[in-house]
């Protein structure tokens, strides 16, 4: 038996709605950014315990080694070719490309190009992770 009244779920339900809607639209109103907000915050709370989890050691034998056993099993055919492409312009040479990728658009749409440059931060926070992380791949 739920606690919450019936009324009071449904109406979580289509401000939910409501919010999604106009996050999908591009014009989140300030209800929407109450919630992503939230989002934000738990989605950083969840990222800081995984890179401690991580960089401890934590996680390596009873997760990662299965999993990238598994993923390295897998006959991946044409992809191959795609993958090696990506790992050959890993690095400073892609971050480059990357940074021209945001200022062409920027001079093409500034708002696209004003989120792709918040996407890049994501990016550089990453490249951050994995420089202090400094693990070798696993191979099988």
């Amino acid at each position: 038996m739920s606690v919450v009244p019936q009324t009071a779920g449904a109406e979580v339900v289509g401000v939910a709605h409501e919010v999604a809607a106009e996050v999908a639209s591009g014009r989140p109103a300030a209800k929407s950014r109450r919630w992503l907000g939230w989002v934000s915050l738990v989605g950083f709370i969840l990222f800081a315990i995984d890179t401690a989890l991580v960089m401890n050691g934590t996680l390596q034998h009873g997760f990662d080694e299965p999993v990238a056993r598994a993923v390295q099993s897998v006959p991946w055919g044409p992809l191959t070719y795609l993958m090696n492409l990506t790992n050959t312009t890993a690095g400073l040479a892609q971050d480059l490309f990357g940074l021209a990728v945001v200022l062409a658009l920027l001079v093409y749409e500034r708002r696209a190009g004003m989120l792709m440059a918040l996407g890049a931060i994501g990016s550089l926070l990453d490249q951050i992770v994995k420089i202090s992380v400094a693990r070798h791949r696993p191979t099988v």
